[in-house]
């Protein structure tokens, strides 16, 4: 039997079936402009021919997209579960992160000193926010399967242990520090988005609450104003799945919402750095993630100014010349583990010699200067444990603590310390250990 005809058929199908977003496309496409032209108006060759084509046939394919939607419903429908590997379908309509199964299942849980070294650095900016006169607060936004687990799918197992719950227990004395978790869960309203990643508008007032009763500070109460819901917020995780069909999601609107004002050029709530002047009293230093984009315009205006900031390493140095009433840091469950590797930008406390810290091997120091101050960094290994400087300078010989910071390529333990002696004058640095206990 000649099979010849039978592959050629084949093939020429499967080109066919190919090509049906180009087919399509005059009845999807949303471009209106002119095909782009590989030679300028010089008569030279485009060297941005390449991306102007390709925005120009992405804007003329979207049939594509209602195919992998169309293809995505009928999988969510019909087998309940995701095509897309950062989305996990749960339970009556609830969509989840992939990213967070780690800390779901508790393989985040801290490893190796890890969580020592968080609990350390914490303590570390704590002290320094309020040698200037500050407020510290840090809040941690739980994952939505760790406030809602009873809407993941069943064939995930939750963990008896992560990151968060062990920091969690390891920061309970602490007043700076808020574990939201339990209260998110029992608000009496439902605090995330069930097609978004982050939590809702309830969410972020809960947050701000127990944010602002941490620093003693007068607020406005987004919880008792009251609110209307409306059918017009677009998911994240609802966008993955269906990228040409939206499903909004509901979001919550406060009957109040007290008045602020952006200041510089503002473009949108993704701008890593955003000013504001508000209504309230004293002054904010806020470092936040996606998860403040809810929570920053409650806190806003309850405050005179803001300085709020989505750049790593967090600037605390900014202090120094402007110092602030409050500092908060805020961060997702998902990227705790960061901060061990991007350690904040803060002044190094000197100490005393210490007593009980014996000196250690390091595998390389490296010194630059960073903002008018001396930045010094190292790895040594597998220790584990409280790092001093000892510093040989013109001037003398001082100790400073250091930041724990773990190396970005090998997670080797190092440090990290910012110090106000210039590089030029510093003779010798030994590093001095002494391990958590």
């Amino acid at each position: 039997m000649n099979k010849k005809p039978l592959y050629i058929a084949f093939t020429a199908l499967f080109i066919a079936l190919l090509a049906i977003p180009v087919w399509l496309s005059p009845f999807f496409g949303t471009g209106t402009g002119k095909a782009p032209s590989p030679v300028n108006s010089e008569g030279r060759f485009d060297y941005g021919f390449a991306a102007k084509a390709d925005e120009y046939l992405s804007d003329r394919m979207s049939a594509g997209k209602w195919l992998i939607t169309a293809y995505s419903g009928a999988v969510e429908t019909l087998l309940h579960t995701s095509v897309k590997d950062k989305v996990i379908v749960g339970r009556d309509g609830w969509l989840f992160y992939a990213d967070t199964l780690d800390d779901y299942t508790g393989r985040s849980a801290p490893r190796n000193g890890e969580l020592e070294m968080l609990c350390r650095t914490l303590e570390l900016v704590n002290e320094y926010v309020t040698s200037t006169g500050g407020n510290f607060v840090f809040i941690a936004a739980p994952n939505k399967n760790t406030v809602y687990p009873e809407y993941m799918p069943l064939n995930y197992t939750q963990g008896s242990d992560s990151f968060l719950t062990a920091l969690d227990a390891a920061m309970a004395d602490k007043s700076y520090y808020l574990s939201l978790s339990a209260a998110l869960g029992n608000a009496g309203v439902q605090t995330y988005h069930k097609k978004d990643t982050h939590w809702n508008s309830l969410g972020a007032a809960v947050a701000y609450r127990m944010t602002a009763e941490a620093l003693s500070r007068r607020y406005t109460d987004y919880m008792s104003v009251g609110y209307t819901l409306r059918e017009d917020h677009d998911g994240d995780l609802s966008a993955m799945l269906m990228p040409a069909w939206r499903r909004p999601d509901t979001q919550v609107y406060f009957n109040t919402v007290r008045g602020f004002s952006y200041k510089g050029n503002f473009r949108s709530t993704d701008d890593p750095i955003i000013e504001t002047q508000g209504d309230g009293e004293g002054s904010l230093l806020l470092f936040r993630d996606s998860f403040g984009v809810a929570l920053y315009p409650l806190m806003a205006g309850d405050f005179a100014e803001a300085y709020i900031s989505r750049v790593v390493p967090y600037r605390l140095d900014l202090l120094a010349t402007a110092p602030r009433d409050a500092v908060v840091i805020e961060i997702a469950e998902r990227n705790l583990r960061n901060l061990l590797y991007e350690s904040p930008v803060i002044p190094a406390p000197q100490r005393t010699a210490p007593e009980q810290a014996a000196e250690l091997r390091t595998d390389g120091i490296k010194t630059e200067v960073v903002r008018g101050l001396t930045h010094i960094t190292g790895s040594m290994g597998d220790f584990y444990g409280v790092v001093y400087l000892r510093i040989e300078a013109s001037g003398g010989t001082f100790y400073f603590e250091a930041c724990p910071q773990l190396d970005a390529d090998s997670s080797a333990c190092g440090f990290s310390a910012y110090i106000d002696i210039p590089s030029d004058s510093i003779k010798g640095i030994a590093v001095l250990g002494s391990r958590y206990r």
